[in-house]
């Protein structure tokens, strides 16, 4: 505890510069409360005007925070002001700085309403705040819009990132994220089995592979966009671009005929396969090869007669294909089409096709990971 508290307060010094700023820290009675009273104490060692406010939400305290709650007495000369009720809650104002440690990471339950209330004043004021570990309100392992999360400009999180972090509901609240080492063990964090893979800019980079002087078009692969319907031709137009800029060796786009003019228009470099209707995708006699990479469903409509071609492609391909926009929609309407997806398949929904295809989908996602 205390070297977290320690590591997040030079993150904050490192911030404020020993800007002359009221600090507000609010501490919880476990052990985010403790981290928070260490990132107190060493405030006040550093010269900072600092105001503690204990949020007394149980009459269970934890044995770090019961430490460090005697050590900031021993400084203050006095207890910390303890928060008790709504009558109770300090003003906090827009130019203050507010540390917020009143819950971390082991909050599964609803707060009382009282508690509630004071993350919204605390939003209210629209203080400058850094979160510790995460923004109190947030839940790792669930979600309720109907309570308030502390909106943190900064989140100060230890050892790794936490998964709400990079969620549409959950994730503005975190604000701009800091990961802390604490010296947590590696080989011990190495081995824990993760419920999600994060792909920084790093790691996408690292993955480039230069091409040879002496290679050809040939060599990068053919790239299939198999999409559009009559008003709906600019995403496979997109696509298509995209599938050429990321490298692909040749590309084709499998579109009605209303889409081949304007297809050859943007895209002259782009080969152009066209189905027997003008406006949708219907079945066509189209092969495909084990190499053959497959994107499906941009811009494709939800027509009866494009879902039977979106079967046939399934039975057919048993290569790993890319399944966007309304391919998803499709297997929302068709779910028995999920078993004939190939291993591999990467899906790319945003979150209204998510929820079209599994339901309320951040609780089905949560349930998953369990």
């Amino acid at each position: 505890m205390e070297r977290a508290g320690t590591s997040a307060f030079e993150q904050i010094h490192a911030r404020l510069g020993k800007a002359a700023v009221q600090i507000k820290v609010f501490c919880g009675v476990g052990n985010n409360g403790g981290d928070g009273l260490v990132i107190a104490r060493k405030l006040i060692e550093k010269g900072y005007a600092v105001q503690v406010f204990i949020i007394n939400y149980s009459e269970q305290r934890t044995a770090g925070f019961l430490s460090n709650y005697n050590a900031i007495k021993e400084l203050l000369n006095k207890w910390p002001v303890m928060v008790n009720e709504e009558s109770e809650f300090p003003i906090v104002q827009a130019n203050d700085v507010v540390v917020d440690a009143i819950f971390g990471i082991g909050l599964n339950r609803p707060l009382a309403s009282w508690v509630n209330k004071i993350i919204t004043h605390i939003n209210d004021a629209g203080a400058y705040t850094f979160a510790i570990d995460v923004p109190s309100g947030m839940q790792l392992d669930s979600y309720n819009s109907k309570q308030p999360i502390l909106r943190a400009n900064y989140t100060l999180t230890f050892q790794a990132a936490k998964l709400p972090f990079f969620l549409p509901e959950t994730a503005p609240y975190a604000g701009n994220i800091q990961i802390i080492d604490i010296g947590l063990d590696q080989q011990f964090l190495h081995n824990q089995k993760a419920v999600a893979t994060l792909i920084t800019k790093e790691q996408a980079a690292a993955l480039y592979q230069p091409r040879s002087r002496f290679s050809h078009k040939g060599d990068y692969g053919h790239a299939y966009v198999i999409g559009g319907k009559y008003g709906m031709i600019g995403s496979v137009i997109l696509a298509t671009k995209a599938a050429l800029r990321m490298g692909a060796g040749k590309v084709s786009a499998v579109v009605p005929t209303c889409a081949y003019i304007p297809l050859q228009t943007v895209n002259p470099e782009v080969m152009v396969k066209t189905v027997a209707h003008d406006e949708y995708l219907v079945e066509d006699n189209f092969e495909f090869s084990s190499k053959d990479r497959i994107c499906f469903g941009v811009g494709a409509g939800q027509e009866e007669k494009s879902i039977e071609m979106f079967t046939t492609l399934l039975h057919q391909v048993k290569t790993p294909i890319v399944i966007d926009a309304d391919g998803i929609n499709m297997l929302g309407k068709a779910p028995e089409l999920l078993k004939l997806i190939p291993e591999k398949s990467i899906l790319t929904p945003h979150p209204k096709e998510l929820v079209n295809l599994i339901g309320d989908w951040m609780m089905t996602l949560i349930k998953s990971v369990k």
